[in-house]
């Protein structure tokens, strides 16, 4: 199904930004959703960073706070058990029905639909997850269809879920929410990522982007990746970073980091030519130049 486990440091640096990003006060209000939870995985680091940066206890946290999607009944279920294993080591009982996981396709499923099974009245403030990487060969031809239906206005050549995702998730944010998100860095340049970079660059919508280039950063998982924010409120330009030249690149340098500001203007949707200061001037000049 694409799943694959995301390092507990990527999934730190995801949240912990998200949380800065909204500047919401009462960080106890506040609406977080993974909509590919798996095994709840993301969902368990946010409820221990609430806990130990902000003080919110971790029953709070699962029952009022965080919030999962997942299309698998028996992964979904797993990620209830995990949770209240969680919690049972931190002397808590929580009883299933009190956990917000939702067995559920939140590609197909219409965003009041989400916030009716879950009681809430607007969108999520953040969304944090790692989607899946399952390339259209590997779809079903009935699942095609769906996806086809709904996202007719981004389907082009042989897209990935985890283009979708990236639509999808938007969608669900509320008014000042932020969506990060680990995914393919093929986004910036592939044929099939063409209208979701049109899409993403309409929004005004990108926060940040840092570029992995070749660092894999799966175990044993030949995919290249990049972090992703995403905001409701229009934005500027976008914080850009590339640790592809990186020779040693290790986590200490995701806290380190040195952005250059690309503007919108800048960008063409048919393919984003994403680089730091004087070397994007560059591409841009040759661009114009011609053949």
């Amino acid at each position: 199904n694409g799943i694959v486990f995301t390092p507990n440091y990527i999934i730190d640096y995801l949240i912990r930004n998200s949380l800065k990003f909204i500047q919401y006060e009462n960080k106890s209000k506040i609406k977080i959703l993974d909509p590919c939870c798996g095994n709840g995985g993301f969902l368990i680091r946010a409820a221990i960073i609430l806990h130990d940066e902000f003080g919110i206890s971790y029953e709070r946290a699962f029952s009022d706070i965080l919030f999962g999607i997942d299309v698998d009944p028996i992964i979904s279920n797993e990620a209830k058990l995990i949770i209240q294993l969680f919690l049972f080591s931190k002397g808590i009982k929580l009883p299933s029905s009190k956990i917000n996981i939702l067995c559920s396709d939140s590609l197909l499923i219409e965003k009041h639909e989400i916030m009716k099974k879950f009681d809430l009245d607007s969108g999520f403030d953040i969304l944090v997850t790692n989607p899946p990487y399952v390339k259209l060969q590997n779809l079903s031809q009935d699942y095609r269809k769906l996806l086809s239906k709904k996202y007719n206005e981004f389907i082009l050549g042989s897209f990935s879920l985890s283009l979708l995702f990236s639509v999808s998730g938007y969608r669900l944010l509320s008014q000042n929410g932020c969506f990060g998100l680990i995914t393919q860095n093929n986004l910036f340049t592939s044929l099939s990522g063409k209208y979701v970079r049109k899409y993403l660059q309409k929004e005004f919508s990108i926060k940040r982007i840092i570029d992995f280039g070749h660092h894999k950063i799966f175990t044993n998982v030949n995919a290249y990746t990049c972090l992703l924010f995403l905001q409701k409120k229009k934005l500027t330009g976008i914080e850009y970073e590339t640790l592809a030249y990186d020779k040693n690149f290790t986590k200490k340098k995701l806290d380190n980091l040195d952005f250059s500001l690309i503007e919108y203007g800048q960008l063409d949707y048919n393919k984003w030519r994403l680089a730091k200061g004087k070397h994007l001037k560059n591409l841009l000049q040759i661009k114009k130049v011609g053949n």
